[in-house]
């Protein structure tokens, strides 16, 4: 989306993600380069063999792009458990969500998605 700036004009809020140590800007700057490019860039665990964590992006952690509304459960980036619920989804669909991920379990996840880093 596009956005016209002029005097008095809104200014959108850009995402950060942040905790206890300050926040920073997101910027997807790569991807899963063994998930194929384009052609098998949306996972869905329902065909993968295991859990998912992608091994080349740098840091360690990865977030996700929700591609359908569907439960997804995750490994946080401080190895905690969570579920991103259906209502989770659906509020962040096609959109970035802020959470550093280390690992997408495979059981419990029905929902599809993109990985950036």
């Amino acid at each position: 989306m596009a956005w016209g700036i002029e005097c008095g004009g809104m200014v959108p809020t850009p995402i950060s993600i942040g905790g206890t140590g300050g926040g920073f800007p997101l910027f997807v700057t790569q991807t899963d380069s063994d998930i194929g490019g384009t052609v098998d860039q949306v996972i869905n665990m329902t065909t993968e063999a295991g859990d998912y964590a992608p091994s080349n992006i740098g840091s360690g952690t990865f977030i996700i792009c929700i591609e359908t509304d569907a439960p997804i459960e995750v490994q946080l980036a401080n190895s905690n458990d969570f579920t991103i619920t259906q209502a989770q989804a659906t509020t962040y669909l096609g959109q970035w969500v802020p959470m550093l991920l280390k690992k997408i379990y495979k059981s419990g996840t029905t929902g599809t998605f993109s990985v950036g880093g």
